[in-house]
């Protein structure tokens, strides 16, 4: 189990950063997250859908984000 403890997206001129917080990461789990909040915004799966699936109560689709600008900036241990 991993908590997400923010996540966020900022658009600094033309370009879009989403910066996530959390107790610790799974594979890949950061390019999920952020392929299916992309989906969302293109109209191939809807929030309602999203929501579901965050909740275990759906899945989420297929595919992940490609590691492009992919950068960690910090990792913290308390």
């Amino acid at each position: 189990m991993r908590s997400v403890l923010e996540a966020k997206w900022e658009q600094n001129q033309d370009e879009w950063h989403f910066e996530i917080k959390a107790n610790a990461f799974l594979y890949h789990m950061v390019r999920k997250i952020v392929f299916s909040q992309v989906a969302v915004g293109k109209g191939k799966i809807s929030r309602v859908d999203l929501k579901n699936a965050l909740e275990g109560k759906g899945e989420l689709p297929s595919g992940i984000a490609p590691p492009n600008g992919l950068n960690l900036i910090e990792v913290g241990y308390y």
